[in-house]
């Protein structure tokens, strides 16, 4: 009889799916992410165990079983893209027969009336070198992946000593998801949204109508427009290797709100599914409105229970619950001017972001209607939707302030809509020698809109970018000396080459 301290395997076959799934997103992802799954596995595991044990009143039986178990529950969605790789089949099918697959196995070991020794040994075996493989791989990539902590930027930033304005005006830095400027909407999608921003302009907004996003995608974009710099250097401190996370870092430690903790302000981080902005620790108040982290969301995608849960809209990953996130961002920013002291705000919106949950008049849409649409029809009806709550929004806020103290409200997308070869392989895509301008130009225009009361429109132009937000916003605010950079932009090669910028401003302006 195995004795009970024997029985690792079941433990190391709940722990080894999160080390393989750190191990293959070791450059997005936190160490720590792993905490929350690696408990709660540990303590179903302990639990499916005991209960086995006292039922069968053979722990080697258990052991297996529940070893098996885990393997069938994490691995069905590696194995049911492999089959899918050679052949179509439906998930029903897939996953019944694999369940039956298991029921049997089940039923062998209980009818079995020799010792699992042999087989408890083979398990333990086969399981340590997994594991002892996947930490090899993880610590491989941590010393030669440039994890080190990036250096600030020689710059020299704004004297933080300036005085605070005698009312703090509340700051709300609003970041729509792959929002596209006007021409790309019109050229490339057939939609004029020349109604929408005659709106914001009828509110006082200055649209700059020739904006460009200074980087190809979020993450570098964000750690551009909120640290108010150019992030090129990158390339010497980081190097090529294929690491977000200094980025990531950048994004979560960020000089804008430093500077306004500074001056006495509130910071509300209102994120989403996406990690490097679904919660911030430096804010004073955090909300995600998601309960489960990327990676907790990643590793339960691998699962046999995924393909139920997600056709059924419920979970982290649901329709529904992306439909349901998104509108409590908004119901949160409309209760922000009831703060009693001045906040800055940061929003990640995701309504214009795939999976499209929305239809034009803010239905949610099944994934079977979403299905049957183009990925086109899909992005405008989202955006349309987008528009109408951005207008509710505004017109909310605005009633909430006295008009002595109107808050400074900044509307912008982070990137534009992603165009049809790239979002088909976006790891793979040559932005440098095979992207077209169209293609590069789709991508990087952006909306980028202001609200800065009390102030001249001579102070914007039309082709101001987001790495230059913050700069004039603080100088016109508080005061500030921060230098107005030129407006440029960059892409990178590729997916394996995230830190080879090229400057793509002659491409991407409105020449």
């Amino acid at each position: 009889m195995v004795r009970r301290r024997d029985l690792i395997h079941p433990f190391l076959f709940g722990i080894y799916p999160v080390l393989l799934l750190f191990s293959q997103n070791i450059h997005h992802t936190k160490a720590l992410d792993m905490l929350f799954p690696l408990g709660v596995i540990i303590g179903f595991t302990a639990f499916l165990l005991a209960l086995l044990g006292w039922l069968l009143k053979d722990y080697e039986k258990a052991g297996a079983i529940t070893s098996l178990f885990l393997a069938f529950f994490f691995f069905y969605g590696y194995i049911s893209d492999l089959i899918e790789l050679l052949i179509p089949v439906r998930y029903e099918f897939l996953l019944s027969t694999l369940g039956f697959a298991y029921l049997l196995a089940v039923y062998l070991i209980i009818r079995k009336r020799s010792s699992l020794r042999n087989l408890t040994t083979f398990l333990n075996l086969v399981i340590v070198v997994l594991v002892l493989i996947t930490l090899f791989n993880i610590g491989l990539s941590l010393a030669g992946g440039g994890d080190q902590p990036v250096e600030a930027s020689t710059e020299v930033l704004a004297d933080d000593a300036v005085e605070d304005s005698d009312a703090p005006r509340d700051i709300y830095y609003i970041i729509l998801e792959r929002y596209g400027a006007e021409v790309t909407l019109e050229k490339q999608f057939g939609y004029d949204n020349g109604e929408f921003l005659d709106f914001l302009s009828s509110k006082g907004f200055y649209v700059a109508s020739e904006s460009r996003s200074n980087y190809l995608k979020t993450a570098n974009s964000l750690a551009s427009s909120l640290n108010m710099k150019y992030i090129n250097y990158l390339s010497e401190e980081v190097g090529q290797a294929y690491n977000w996370k200094p980025i990531y870092e950048m994004i979560e430690e960020h000089e804008v709100g430093r500077f306004l903790n500074e001056k006495g302000y509130k910071y509300i981080h209102l994120g989403g599914w996406w990690e490097p902005t679904r919660k911030n620790k430096y804010a004073a108040e955090s909300k995600s409105f998601v309960f489960l982290s990327e990676f907790s969301t990643s590793l339960l995608r691998t699962t046999a229970i995924y393909p139920i849960i997600y056709r059924l809209h419920i979970g982290p990953f649901g329709r529904r619950s992306m439909y349901e996130s998104s509108l409590e961002r908004f119901e949160k920013l409309g209760s922000i001017p009831e703060e009693d002291e001045p906040t800055f705000t940061f929003a990640h919106m995701y309504i214009t972001h795939d999976p499209y949950v929305f239809d034009r008049d803010g239905e949610c849409l099944s994934q079977e209607e979403a299905d049957n649409r183009s990925v086109k029809e899909n992005y405008i009806n989202s955006l349309i939707f987008a528009n109408e709550k951005v207008k509710q929004l505004i017109e909310d806020l605005l009633s909430q302030y006295d008009s002595d103290n109107l808050p400074i409200i900044v509307i912008q997308g982070d990137e534009g809509p992603f165009p049809r070869r790239y979002r088909e392989d976006e790891y793979n895509f040559d932005w440098k020698d095979e992207a077209t301008k169209e293609e590069l130009r789709q991508k990087m225009r952006i909306l980028n809109a202001y609200y800065l009361p009390g102030v001249d429109d001579d102070h914007l132009y039309p082709s101001i970018t987001p790495v230059n937000t913050f700069r004039l916003i603080f100088n016109l605010y508080f005061e500030t000396e921060y230098e107005i950079l030129d407006d440029k932009s960059y892409a990178f090669r590729d997916g394996k080459n995230i830190y080879d910028f090229f400057d793509v401003t002659d491409i991407v302006d409105y020449r």
